[in-house]
């Protein structure tokens, strides 16, 4: 027979027997006997202590029967350190704790599972949401790219035309190119940079199959579940491309994942969920609830600003280059 469990495992299978209000009912209300200490307190349940006797006496089981249900309680597992130090969590544990703070669920209480299944849609919608806040996305992505001589348009994503520079890597639609995108002449092995220019900039230049060595501008336009890609002038040369863009932050496939995020972004998502989840429950978050929200997130926000430099182009004060009228730009 199994020697104790924890008491959130005890009270987890409880609950999912539907006989929590029968055991809560005939634990004591005074706070000085011993089974109101455990049954508040206690990190473990022991087989033959205060605690298991009351709940084999408030359901009316045998002591076999009892000991059954004490052998079928299934131990949950340990928190192992993440890479950051602190503990890992699973999206379940961060759907129990927003239940909690809303006041949906009280302590040792399970949701059912069509709420945690609904749960786990609202968290991954709240997080596919926060992928396109740039502020909300700690890391970008480096996509190398082959684009082939004589190509003025091609599109990049899972399905698109653009061919990764390691064969076995499966591309990704990017939610909004970087700045930082450049291209390389693998021949020289020197970077260059590219201007991002939008579709009235692009529609402005007269002609388009103007050839050149290298581009000088790209046009990119987010189509789905490929973005189009436009370059100027047509470049006469294999390059390597190099797309920069938001890396987004992964959605819990099931309620069992385990969350592995930078420091911050647990307690953001807890809070933020409850706040989401509220109108479902039919409830309010508390003032509080929403302020921790708030504050976590624009805390992300603060330490994920890439800390953009404020210069005049160098082309202005660095070269003395004219102004090209069919690309908009010097």
């Amino acid at each position: 027979m199994t020697a104790y469990v924890s008491r959130q495992d005890f009270f987890t299978a409880v609950s999912a027997l539907g006989l929590m209000d029968t055991l809560y009912q005939a634990v004591n209300a005074d706070p000085n006997t011993a089974v109101w200490i455990e049954f508040n307190s206690a990190d473990y349940v022991y087989a033959g202590d205060v605690l298991y006797l009351t709940a084999q006496t408030a359901f009316g089981w045998t002591s076999a029967q009892m000991a059954l249900f004490f052998d079928s309680i299934v131990p949950s597992p340990t928190p192992s350190p993440s890479p950051s130090g602190s503990s890992a969590y699973t999206a379940y544990d961060q759907i129990c704790g927003a239940l909690r703070l809303l006041g949906v669920l009280a302590e040792g209480e399970t949701p059912s599972s069509e709420s945690a299944d609904d749960a786990l849609f609202a968290l991954n919608q709240m997080i596919e949401s926060w992928n396109i806040e740039r502020l909300s996305v700690y890391c970008t992505i480096d996509q190398v790219m082959n684009w082939l001589p004589s190509t003025r348009n091609a599109t990049l994503g899972p399905t698109g035309t653009l061919t990764p520079l390691d064969p076995l890597y499966t591309p990704v639609r990017p939610i909004l190119l970087d700045d930082a995108t450049y291209f390389r002449d693998p021949a020289s092995g020197i970077s260059y940079g590219i201007k991002l220019i939008n579709q009235q900039q692009y529609d402005g230049i007269a002609v388009k199959t103007v050839t050149s060595t290298y581009p000088q501008v790209m046009f990119a336009n987010p189509t789905y579940p490929n973005i189009s890609l436009s370059v100027y002038p047509v470049p006469t040369k294999l390059l390597e491309f190099h797309f920069v863009s938001v890396s987004e932050l992964y959605q819990p496939a099931t309620l069992a994942t385990t969350l592995a995020f930078p420091p911050g972004y647990l307690r953001a998502f807890r809070y933020n969920l409850a706040c989401e989840l509220a109108p479902e429950f039919g409830v309010e978050p508390s003032p509080q609830v929403s302020r921790i929200a708030m504050s976590s997130k624009r805390n992300l926000k603060r330490i994920n600003n890439p800390n953009g430099v404020m210069a005049i182009p160098y082309s202005i004060v660095g070269t003395r280059q004219k102004y090209n009228i069919f690309a908009g730009n010097y």
